[in-house]
């Protein structure tokens, strides 16, 4: 399972709340996200993997990683930024990096 694995539980947590935040900021952009909610994600891994989002077996986390990132890529704000080389979400290896304070 991915949730005892600390770091890799907190980069699929950072990566729900990066697509979170993008897909409630479709709105600035004239788009309503009616019957949309936070937990969609979530039941959307379910879907895909067979498992809670955090529960997923570890040996799965980069599947699962490629889609919660992927979601976040096909955002209006993902594509946006990607057209302005701006980055979408950290690597997990920077996000590491980060929460070691390196």
């Amino acid at each position: 399972m991915v949730s005892p694995e600390l770091p890799k539980h907190n980069y699929i947590q950072y990566l729900v709340t990066q697509y979170n935040e993008f897909a409630l900021a479709a709105k600035s952009f004239g788009h309503p996200k009616e019957g949309w909610s936070h937990g969609a994600v979530h039941r959307n891994v379910r879907s895909k993997f067979g498992s809670s989002t955090y529960l997923v077996p570890v040996e799965r986390f980069e599947e699962v990683v490629a889609y919660v990132q992927s979601r976040i890529n096909k955002t209006i704000l993902g594509k946006t930024n990607k057209a302005h080389r701006i980055p979408n979400y950290e690597s997990f290896e920077e996000f590491v990096l980060k929460q070691r304070g390196e």
